[in-house]
């Protein structure tokens, strides 16, 4: 009896009872202590008295794996929360919270082998017009402002199997599953309009030129996927900007 309560106010002292692991181990003390309390402090009937205690020992350890197997669950759900944000950030761009070259670049090799005929895939890449007049005569936090509007048009605007993503400073990505050049152009439209259309707190009308280029063939790189498109985007910016380009082959 003497170790059980040596034991008790160990935990209690050392631990403070910060947690449930803790606790459950300082009721369990006390649940044996009661138990050899009531086994020695009866004079008659010891085995009625024997049973009763052994019956409250029981569920006490019932309770004790109840406790520990909660402790595991919370353990568990907490180390698992952390690994999915520890690998949302890794794919994410911090600023716009869309995902990073890296993760396109990854997606989009995933995605080119399933490409066929009947299921074409479509990469948009678009770059913010005039951009580094907007850091220069408003400060970056004010392109950052805009960094986030524009990304946030580009996520409204894709699906639950599309890819959004940033890959450079003023530069953005949109991998378009399973959707044909007409559709893929249409919605690189309703983005550049969207774009141009501005929000109240940007410091000014802001502009965006598009390259489209879409592949119903897999043995297409995404390197050349990416290229296409950026050589259609470039030729966007100089035909004037604020337009939208599809790739295509020369003299094809």
């Amino acid at each position: 009896m003497a170790v059980w309560f040596i034991t008790l106010i160990l935990l209690i002292s050392l631990s403070k009872l910060r947690n449930i692991f803790w606790f459950s181990g300082a009721f369990f003390c006390s649940a044996y202590l009661f138990t050899l309390f009531q086994l020695l402090s009866t004079a008659g009937e010891l085995d009625q008295t024997w049973y009763q205690a052994r019956f409250f020992e029981t569920l006490c350890t019932l309770f004790l794996i109840l406790v520990l197997l909660v402790d595991v669950f919370i353990l568990y759900r907490e180390s698992n929360h952390k690994y999915v944000h520890s690998y949302q950030n890794s794919i994410r761009d911090p600023l716009t919270r869309l995902y990073n070259r890296s993760f396109f670049y990854d997606t989009l090799n995933q995605q080119l082998a399933k490409v066929n005929a009947q299921h074409p895939l479509s990469v948009l890449i678009s770059d913010l017009d005039h951009f580094k007049r907007i850091n220069d005569s408003y400060g970056h936090v004010a392109g950052d402002k805009v960094i986030q509007f524009a990304a946030s048009v580009l996520e409204s605007h894709s699906r639950v199997d599309d890819a959004a993503a940033r890959i450079g400073g003023e530069e953005f990505a949109l991998l378009l599953v399973n959707t044909g050049e007409k559709e893929a152009q249409a919605i690189a439209e309703r983005i550049r309009l969207a774009v141009s259309a501005g929000e109240s707190h940007l410091p000014e009308r802001m502009t965006i030129s598009m390259g489209v280029y879409t592949t119903y063939d897999n043995s297409v790189t995404a390197e050349a996927c990416v290229q296409r498109a950026d050589e259609a985007m470039y030729e966007a910016k100089n035909n004037g900007r604020n337009q939208v380009i599809v790739w295509h082959r020369q003299g094809g």
